[in-house]
């Protein structure tokens, strides 16, 4: 209970969790860095720990509540904050190892009269990434040119969840015209 209440702390008052990015480096121990998807198109990092049978993160309070990566619907539209660009319904992230390694980022967003949009960032692996993986995180949404790429896909109509799945650097996500597909390519200057 407490955990629960430390995680809705950390969020914007009002908004629930929608869709949650998992880390395919965590451990039956650990979720390692994961992202959250809210209700007002916002991307939060956090981490789960287990330590001693009991649920618990890290020892230090400010690691227990939920950081604010991205705004979608601001960082594309340069609106405020708000539902204009939908909830949160898909995430998908991928960080490889080392410190060079880039971080991809996809997120589907929808909504009932809202417009159905795929989300995509992508580390250039210019920064300082010798900070682990809340550093890579960052860096993956960070404003600049030199740190990141980012871009955003408006699609044909509007459907209450628009479900991301992705296997292999492959990707599917239903639309209220059907599914549009693609493959994840980090190496051109498009995301996806």
């Amino acid at each position: 209970a407490q955990k629960a209440l430390a995680v809705q702390l950390g969020l914007t008052p009002g908004c629930h969790i929608t869709a949650i990015g998992w880390n395919k480096l965590g451990t039956e121990r650990s979720t390692s860095k994961i992202l959250l998807g809210s209700s007002f198109g916002e991307i939060y990092e956090y981490e789960i720990e287990v330590e001693d049978d009991d649920v618990s993160s890290s020892s230090n309070s400010e690691d227990i509540l939920p950081s604010l990566m991205v705004r979608l619907n601001e960082s594309e539209s340069g609106a405020g904050a708000g539902t204009s660009s939908g909830i949160v319904s898909g995430l998908f992230f991928s960080m490889g190892e080392g410190e060079s390694a880039s971080v991809a980022v996809l997120a589907a967003t929808s909504g009932v009269n809202k417009q159905t949009r795929l989300h995509s960032y992508l580390s250039t692996g210019n920064g300082d990434e010798t900070g682990g993986p809340s550093s890579k995180l960052r860096t993956v949404f960070a404003s600049s040119e030199n740190l990141s790429r980012r871009s955003f896909m408006e699609l044909p109509g509007s459907i209450n969840y628009a479900d991301l799945q992705v296997c292999d650097g492959t990707f599917a996500m239903r639309t209220e015209t059907g599914v549009y597909y693609g493959t994840i390519d980090k190496s051109s200057s498009r995301n996806v």
